[in-house]
């Protein structure tokens, strides 16, 4: 089964609400972390041709 995987802006995610879980494999997400994070990305201005570039996320729509 192959899955087709796609480069997404993050503008394509302004206005969603985000959960990160507080543990995921090995990795300890604290406010500190998630706060960086998210000012990484809000700081970043795309200019023709850059990106910023993260290791692969996985969002998944919660309906709660």
């Amino acid at each position: 089964m192959s899955k087709i995987l796609e480069l997404k802006s993050i503008e394509n995610f302004r206005g969603f609400h985000f959960l990160v879980k507080d543990y995921q494999r090995g990795y300890k997400w604290t406010a500190t972390e998630v706060r960086q994070l998210l000012d990484d990305l809000n700081e970043f201005e795309p200019k023709e041709n850059e990106f910023y570039c993260l290791q692969p996320i996985v969002i998944k729509a919660d309906n709660d």
